[in-house]
């Protein structure tokens, strides 16, 4: 696929993924902003995020399929925008589902996830690497 079908497609799914979610609601239940009676009211809170849930998920694994298709060269400079979005989405839709709280049918899946990114408690709190000029 060329490099304007990717980022098209990349659009396309982004456009139709905000149409079904609520974003900034979604960002405000991630800071944990708002009255969120937890775990009570997650079922009205899913459906305030995400108006349909099935096609937001669809097309956050659009997006993120696409960009990982896409050579990092050639990738728009929206690219990580759409990528967490994309994860965001996801995130909020195991939230409010309560998979945080009960645990998941996918828990192997996620395990082997947490295991190969590390869990935030054994990185390391500066990477000697990168280096960010004041």
């Amino acid at each position: 696929m060329c490099p304007m079908m990717h980022a098209n497609m990349a659009m396309f799914n982004l456009i139709s993924m905000n149409a079904v979610t609520n974003f900034p609601e979604i960002e405000r239940l991630a800071r944990r902003e708002g009255e969120y009676g937890y775990p009570q009211q997650l079922s009205l809170v899913h459906k305030k995020c995400l108006f349909n849930a099935q096609e937001a998920i669809m097309h956050a694994g659009q997006i993120l399929r696409v960009v990982r298709e896409m050579p990092r060269a050639i990738r728009p400079p929206w690219w990580a925008g759409a990528v967490y979005r994309a994860a965001l989405v996801l995130w909020a839709n195991a939230f409010t589902n309560g998979d945080a709280i009960r645990g998941s049918a996918n828990r192997p899946f996620i395990q082997r996830l947490s295991r190969s990114l590390g869990s935030a408690s054994s990185r390391p709190r500066h990477d000697p690497k990168i280096h960010v000029s004041p």
